[in-house]
């Protein structure tokens, strides 16, 4: 009978994690010695089988990973780019309402 392997963490999360490694061409040694902890947990996060702990998304962060982006798939320059778009809805229609009000009068 075959043992099902069993996934704690979120797939896509684990996915963005490795793509953030092959991107900075880390091996999961490297990263545990930046982050302070072992290699097996490390490669236990790759596989699936733990979850990233506050601590260390800490720290990862604290070594320029993009908590955001490997959490969520959204980079925090993707939100501000976002807001920045709603902001400028937002004063669009204000101006609109400006004008409308001086041509009303």
């Amino acid at each position: 009978m075959e043992k099902k392997k069993r996934s704690v963490e979120d797939p896509d999360i684990v996915q963005r994690l490795r793509q953030v490694f092959r991107e900075k061409g880390l091996q999961q040694q490297e990263l545990a010695d930046q982050i302070g902890t072992s290699r097996s947990y490390v490669g236990n996060v790759m596989s699936g089988r733990a979850q990233l702990s506050g601590n260390i998304l800490k720290k990862l962060a604290e070594n320029d990973f993009d908590i955001c982006w490997i959490l969520t798939g959204q980079s925090e320059a993707d939100k501000i780019k976002v807001l920045e778009n709603k902001l400028e809805a937002v004063k669009e229609m204000l101006y609109d309402t400006i004008e409308k009000g001086r041509r009303g009068k």
